[in-house]
């Protein structure tokens, strides 16, 4: 939640779901170089949905906001789109062009949310995705894990509306190792009809009805594409990220992989590259005809063997979205020339401690060298783990300053191990 503060502009009000603390706030805006007194947060205390978005406390709270700024709202950009944003939206600014209004309000953004219709729409645009089914029921699921499991030894199971890999299982017939994107995993080299039937009972029971098969390929590279679809159906691109992801040490849980940052540009052969983003834009082309507005991305992965597989697209903002905002706006025309690392999971440090560090200390970002550390998330108490964007000119160079920010980050409580840790300076 805290992250969305990096959408700050001058004469800008974010709504937020809870309250953040004033110290974080004046971290983010003195960063942003932007004037304290030209923002306002309004702060809802519940989460944001729809009933809460179109209450009439929420529209005094933020026709309040606007007074004190002065003139009008000529700009609305939502995380994602429900009908709830879509009638505060026209109430606000009035209706989109075209049929996007009617497309986003009737649940429109759940094309690019779910699994099942993204392999149904990939399919119809060419995108290559890792061999697999769609299954409707107990059955198809059993026939599935078994025609499947053979071509690389492990399986995924997925949830049609599961993100960020929770809900997904694996099911692998080999060894044990760490998998992407799964919340369990099962050593089976002969899933049984009852176990089957029990995992397709279990899953199904929080809603989805199809569930999605497919053969697991390990990656040289996890990564996804950005994109944003603006008001007139343009399709604009926003930047490529790797995902860098870690087996935690002493885990019992063999599957488990946490996800510990990004990287931008994603490091793909440039032929990969460019044709990851033919594939990104065929699709999101698409997005934008179905009448789709706003930021969406792409998963995929290289394989060892050359190939691009595609897997899933999300309608919302990307963990990497504020990551580009911050790049974009404290690095301006040096921004594309340049490599950035988000680094997640390092021990917990006061903001209070933290930030005089990072911007005048051994941690500083410089303006002029382009280069250093920027401090995206942290917690004022010094309880959730920190998360610090690395800046340089080169790949290598953010590799040597990421091993510098572990190195600093270890000589006052340990090393980003994953667990909560406190930091003395």
């Amino acid at each position: 939640m805290a992250r969305a503060l990096w959408n700050l502009t001058e004469n800008c009000i974010i709504v937020l779901p809870f309250r953040v603390g004033s110290e974080y706030v004046d971290h983010v805006t003195s960063t942003l170089k932007i004037d304290p007194e030209l923002v306002k947060i309004v702060v809802a205390d519940s989460l944001l949905w729809d009933e809460v978005l179109t209450s009439g406390a929420m529209w005094e709270s933020i026709e309040s906001a606007r007074r004190e700024l002065g003139g009008e709202i000529v700009n609305v950009e939502p995380c994602f789109h429900t009908a709830g944003v879509v009638q505060l939206r026209t109430k606000i600014l009035g209706g989109m062009p075209g049929s996007s209004d009617a497309f986003l309000a009737e649940g429109g953004a759940d094309f690019f949310n779910r699994k099942v219709l993204f392999r149904k729409l990939a399919a119809s645009q060419g995108i290559p995705l890792p061999e697999g089914k769609i299954v409707p029921d107990a059955d198809a699921l059993y026939g599935a894990v078994h025609g499947l499991l053979p071509i690389t030894g492990t399986v995924i199971i997925k949830r049609d509306n599961a993100g960020g890999g929770l809900g997904n299982f694996a099911i692998t017939s080999d060894f044990e190792r760490p998998i992407q994107g799964v919340s369990r995993g099962y050593l089976d080299k002969n899933p049984s009809r009852e176990f089957l039937d029990s995992l397709h009972a279990e899953m199904c029971s929080l809603g989805s009805s199809e569930l999605i098969v497919e053969a697991y390929h390990a990656s040289s590279s996890a990564f996804f594409f950005e994109y944003f679809i603006d008001s007139t159906g343009a399709v604009l691109f926003v930047q490529s990220y790797e995902m860098k992801h870690r087996a935690p040490a002493g885990s019992a849980d063999w599957w488990r992989t946490d996800w510990i940052g990004l990287e931008m540009p994603a490091d793909l052969p440039p032929e990969k590259y460019a044709e990851a983003r033919r594939y990104s834009e065929r699709l999101f082309k698409l997005a934008a005809d179905l009448g789709y507005r706003g930021y969406l991305h792409l998963d995929g992965i290289y394989l060892s063997d050359g190939r691009l597989m595609f897997n899933e697209t999300n309608a919302r903002w990307s963990g990497g979205t504020v990551l580009h905002k911050i790049g974009a706006r404290v690095l301006g025309p040096e921004y594309r020339k340049s490599f950035l690392s988000s680094y997640r999971l390092l021990p917990a440090v006061p903001g209070s401690t933290l930030y005089p560090r990072i911007k005048d200390g051994p941690l500083a970002f410089s303006r002029t060298s382009a280069d250093g550390n920027i401090a995206v998330v942290c917690d004022p108490e010094g309880v959730s783990e920190t998360e610090i964007l690395v800046v340089g000119q080169t790949r290598t160079s953010v590799v040597e300053g990421e091993a510098s920010l572990i190195r600093y980050f270890s000589n006052f409580g340990g090393g980003p191990s994953g667990e909560k840790s406190s930091v003395d300076f």
